[in-house]
């Protein structure tokens, strides 16, 4: 049963941590050795590479839609559901809750393209053990925001992307917002906007155009289209990664548009209003869906994604082999002497540090101050002070809001 109390236990979470260690590990190691392939065969690589992370990967999917039993519905315009998962395309979201992206896993997931899919991320992310190593082999974009290291990262990657075939279609996602969403960040964006001459903004922050430009100069003629994916989940709802580990489940739905990449302007001005567009009718449409319980498109119906058997599937799996190594390696150890028992309760406690520091990763309060700022705290009014004196000076372009 969703929310059971057993879930809540410690020994649940530590046989969790153990086997996403364990896992985690073991397929990063294999990853290590799929770059022997990679001078040979750069498909053969992708391949492998692919069906890797995906063993990594489905354990948050698992987590959310299986363990926590989270309910996900995606709302599409029926003349548009023939082209899910059949095209190379990027996806932009809204970055409003701690575990958007897991969430974002589990539609991509039921559409069977989670293996290949791709992130443009903070660069910082490829150095997290486990899953931004998985990352890294799957070459997901980093970018350090520095505009000329960024325009290379991403004109290299869209080379790359045109030698993926069209039966393996390749999914980038892109938070346009750049920062996960805080009411200091909101109150600070507005006061962008109102530097901009923009409407402000309810339930989003601004979207940092250089960032999508870049994106989309890279991969126009390769990608076909931009879907627009906006993630709304019911007032009261708990969308975060503790929450999930407490078997507790939330409702997740996506409105999902397909916009053609030959419909998004070329000129950067044009483009930076298109998206600030874009973003104000995601606003509307979440203003509507927190008053009304739905959104506002009415052609677009409920897709109906079933949840697949695959990612438990392979999850039970692994964590066999996962309890596996313990009986075989780890437990004749402890048993030889106390000193072993004491060594292991401490690994336990390592392990548990661990996995809540990279929990820690996925908490709003510990985002990073991109939006307000200097180094200034997401939650501080000092933070957004910063951006206030920012919009003031009109010294707009160096924050990204070109």
């Amino acid at each position: 049963m969703p929310g059971s109390w057993w879930k809540r236990l410690p020994p649940v979470h530590i046989l969790l941590i153990w086997g996403f260690l364990v896992i985690g590990l073991t397929v990063n190691f294999l990853q290590l050795l799929t770059l022997l392939v990679w001078p040979f065969s750069r498909w053969l690589y992708r391949k492998l590479n692919s069906w890797l992370a995906f063993q990594i990967w489905c354990q948050f999917t698992m987590l959310s839609q299986w363990y926590a039993n989270s309910k996900i519905r995606m709302f599409v315009r029926p003349e548009q559901v023939p082209h899910l998962g059949t095209e190379h395309s990027i996806v932009i979201m809204n970055h409003r809750y701690e575990t958007d992206w897991m969430l974002g896993w589990c539609a991509v997931e039921r559409l069977g393209m989670l293996g290949s899919s791709k992130m443009v991320g903070k660069k910082v992310l490829k150095f997290i053990p486990i899953i931004g190593w998985s990352f890294y082999f799957t070459e997901c974009m980093f970018l350090s925001r520095n505009l000329d290291h960024d325009r290379r990262v991403l004109e290299y990657h869209s080379k790359e992307m045109i030698s993926y075939p069209k039966e393996h279609p390749v999914s980038v996602l892109f938070f346009p917002e750049g920062t996960r969403f805080t009411e200091a960040k909101l109150a600070a964006c507005n006061e962008v906007a109102a530097a901009k001459g923009l409407s402000p903004m309810r339930h989003l922050l601004l979207p940092r155009t250089r960032g999508f430009i870049l994106l989309l100069q890279s991969l126009k003629g390769r990608a076909s289209c931009i879907y627009d994916m906006t993630l709304a989940v019911p007032a009261g709802e708990d969308p975060t990664m503790m929450a999930a580990l407490n078997g507790r489940p939330c409702r997740a739905d996506f409105l999902c548009e397909r916009i053609p990449l030959d419909d998004v302007p070329s000129d950067d001005a044009e483009c930076s209003k298109w998206l600030f567009d874009l973003y104000k009718k995601k606003d509307d449409a979440l203003d509507y869906y927190f008053k009304h319980g739905q959104f506002p498109d009415q052609a677009a119906t409920d897709m109906h994604l079933a949840r697949r058997n695959k990612d438990i599937t392979a999850y039970l799996i692994w964590l066999a082999w996962s309890i596996l190594v313990f009986a075989v390696f780890v437990l004749p150890y402890i048993v030889q002497s106390k000193l072993n028992c004491c060594l292991f309760v401490l690994l336990l406690v390592f392990m548990s540090y661990g996995a809540r520091k990279l929990i820690g990763v996925t908490e709003i309060r510990k985002s990073s101050s991109y939006g307000l700022g200097g180094g200034a705290s997401s939650a501080s009014p000092e933070g957004v002070l910063v951006l206030r004196k920012l919009g003031e000076s009109r010294n707009l372009e160096t924050s990204g809001y070109i």
